[in-house]
């Protein structure tokens, strides 16, 4: 089996900051760490690997700093890790982003699965992942909260997805996307030696050149704003039938009930 696994560095408490209802800024300030939601892929690839043998490798898109997120999943145990960084990607919308990662996932070649969290904490699009398998001409798969079967001879893989009020069982064609869930497992701790480990691996590169070029973005952030201020709450006060009779009169005049 081989596959891949798209993480993404962010900030640990992504934030706006200003004045309430005003213009606002990110916080710069915030500890940068692996997506949350990319630590469950990584471990779903990891315990698929032991179920199936093969390689799995960990794949992102980012300047410098982002190494840091490759050497943690190397920490955890991935056999490769992949630095997608140009100049030329700074800045990249999802869309384009998109692109690139589909591009060094053809690169990887034969790439059975690809993992991914269901979404990022920074952005929140959740459409990353969806455009790389649709790029990459993949079956998509999102929501996974289990794996229930990976048949590489017949090229299957049948999971569960949580959907609003119940679940799905869905069974689908390889190659194919795997967006997760916070729910599909619990994420391993690096141990000492795989960390000493990981601070030597060695690191693929690769640039715009190597991907055949930075591809356009169509999209950016324009502006950021602070919430407005919420309207202070009101304290009711009285008997328990004197409450309950504003209560009710107060959820009518919103139109509540």
């Amino acid at each position: 089996m081989k596959s891949v696994v798209l993480i993404k560095q962010v900030q640990e408490a992504p934030s706006i900051q200003g004045d309430a209802g005003g213009a606002g800024s990110v916080v710069e300030d915030s500890q940068n760490v692996t997506n949350p939601y990319d630590l469950f892929a990584i471990e779903e690839g990891l315990q698929n690997r032991e179920k199936h043998n093969g390689e799995v490798s960990a794949l992102t898109l980012g300047g410098d700093s982002a190494v840091e997120v490759l050497r943690e999943a190397l920490a955890m145990g991935v056999n490769q890790a992949i630095h997608v960084k140009d100049a030329a990607f700074d800045g990249v919308d999802a869309g384009a982003a998109a692109k690139v990662l589909a591009a060094a996932v053809k690169k990887v070649g034969d790439v059975d699965v690809v993992f991914v969290g269901k979404q990022s904490i920074d952005t929140n699009t959740s459409v990353t992942g969806p455009m790389v398998a649709r790029h990459l001409g993949m079956t998509l798969l999102t929501e996974v909260f289990k794996v229930e079967e990976l048949d590489l001879e017949g090229r299957t893989i049948t999971v569960q997805r949580l959907m609003e009020g119940g679940l799905q069982k869905v069974k689908a064609k390889l190659p194919a996307l795997i967006a997760v869930t916070k729910d599909i497992n619990e994420p391993r701790y690096a141990s000492l030696l795989g960390i000493r480990k990981a601070a030597k691996a060695p690191i693929t590169e690769w640039s715009a050149a190597d991907l055949g070029g930075a591809p356009e973005s169509h999209s950016k952030i324009t502006a950021r704003q602070v919430p407005a201020a919420r309207p202070a709450g009101e304290i009711l006060q009285g008997e328990a039938e004197e409450l309950a009779d504003a209560l009710v009169a107060k959820l009518v005049d919103g139109k509540s009930i």
